[in-house]
């Protein structure tokens, strides 16, 4: 999720625009479902997924707003999964 959120080229949609579009593209064709399931596991921010980011996020900054942590796993989510464009 770190990844997604803090990458050099700018977000989760850039992250997801550049591997769709570049040397992996037909291995992100090929990981449809798997994709799919990632998905499904942050479509929620009361969900196991994102409340384990949640978890993970806070042990870095104590501070930090959980249902703000979850809405950005949530959201990151949603635009790097939109961003590959496997529909």
């Amino acid at each position: 999720m770190h990844v997604l959120l803090y990458n050099r080229i700018g977000g989760p949609a850039q992250a997801g625009a550049q591997l769709a579009g570049g040397q992996f593209a037909d291995d992100v064709s090929a990981a449809r479902s798997l994709f799919g399931e990632i998905e499904a596991r942050f479509s929620a921010t009361s969900g196991y997924a994102a409340q384990s980011y949640v978890n993970q996020a806070r042990r870095v900054d104590p501070e930090a707003d959980p249902a703000q942590l979850a809405q950005d796993a949530v959201g990151a989510i949603a635009e790097f999964i939109a961003a590959l464009n496997l529909t």
